[in-house]
């Protein structure tokens, strides 16, 4: 929910400013242009992010089970 708030505090913004800064000749394809680009960056940013998470969850719950005492075997019956 934060993140399609934010997302959509910042593309009103840039409508806005895109609109001061265009032509209005051009402004069907630059609006277009605008929001077909943030649906992209926003549909490769969110795997990104994902993935850098998963592996930091990775990473501190094996140390944090490696610090509780646990063994290999165990740690992997909990990643399973």
């Amino acid at each position: 929910m934060n993140s399609g708030f934010g997302t959509g505090i910042a593309q009103s913004a840039l409508f806005i400013s895109l609109q001061v800064v265009i032509d209005p000749a051009h402004m069907a394809p630059a609006t277009s242009f605008m929001y077909l680009s943030t649906t992209v960056w926003i549909t490769i940013g969110l795997p990104i992010s994902n993935a850098a998470m998963q592996a930091a969850l990775r990473s501190g719950l094996q140390t944090r089970l490696l610090g509780l005492g646990l063994g290999s075997k165990d740690i992997l019956k909990v990643g399973t």
